[in-house]
């Protein structure tokens, strides 16, 4: 497990009350990495998008978790890079 930062984010469009945040993380993300994001209970949801093509039927997808503003990958193989999106309150 590693602390590891996206390479890049933008908040994109309002939608109601909230906003769309995209985080990119590249070709260094392993099963248990984290990601200290900073926005505390503002998430309202999210979920994550391969961008790469996987090496195999069995290696699609990122799990993700999130708790107290910290997020936890779980890739389906070892250095997948893939986009995180949130959509977050109070923007």
């Amino acid at each position: 497990m590693a602390v590891v930062t996206p390479s890049t984010t933008r908040v994109s469009g309002l939608f109601g009350d909230t906003s769309l945040l995209v985080a990119s993380f590249a070709n260094t993300t392993d099963d248990g990495d984290t990601w200290a994001s900073g926005l505390g209970t503002r998430v309202v949801d999210y979920w994550t998008g391969d961008t790469d093509n996987p090496s195999a039927l069995g290696s699609v997808g990122t799990a993700v978790t999130f708790s107290s503003g910290t997020f936890t990958f779980h890739p389906a193989e070892e250095d997948k890079p893939f986009y995180l999106f949130a959509r977050i309150s109070g923007c």
